[in-house]
């Protein structure tokens, strides 16, 4: 079981600091938040895995919302959780943009962990050659693991 988020919520002020987290946790990892057996992305898996948005998003806050059940789904990335609140993770994770580029940079950083997910073995592989393309058009850098 991952043990990555046990801190509070951060909010990132720049998209660069949420690539960070969200790139340096994946490659530790190691695997996708992917469940295989239902063939859709998680926000954590039942062994505690994150995909990419899933990472930026703390123990804390998954509980709160009861995110259990939620994938990542829509550009918006609102999500209604089964308690029956509701939270737009644009405006919780990055606040200081607007709704349009949060939900374009997240929506971007989800697509580059989606579309590594061939299986766990080649995983780390691909999401780093996906996460390279990403910086590139994002005008990032890549952080060192």
């Amino acid at each position: 079981m991952s043990d990555w988020k046990k801190e509070p919520q951060k909010s990132y002020s720049t998209f660069q600091e949420a690539f960070n987290d969200a790139y340096i946790r994946l490659l530790k990892q190691g695997v996708p938040g992917h469940d295989f057996d239902k063939e859709e992305c998680q926000y954590r898996t039942s062994e505690g895995y994150a995909c990419a948005v899933g990472c930026l998003i703390s123990d804390e806050t998954f509980e709160n919302l009861d995110l259990k059940n939620s994938n990542p789904a829509g550009v918006d990335f609102y999500c209604k959780s089964a308690k029956g609140k509701g939270v737009e993770l644009t405006a919780l994770l990055l606040p200081e943009h607007t709704v349009y580029d949060a939900g374009r940079f997240l929506e971007a950083l989800q697509n580059t962990h989606d579309g590594s997910v061939v299986g766990p073995e080649t995983f780390s592989k691909r999401f780093k050659a996906a996460a390279a393309e990403l910086a590139k058009s994002f005008g990032l850098t890549i952080p060192e693991v």
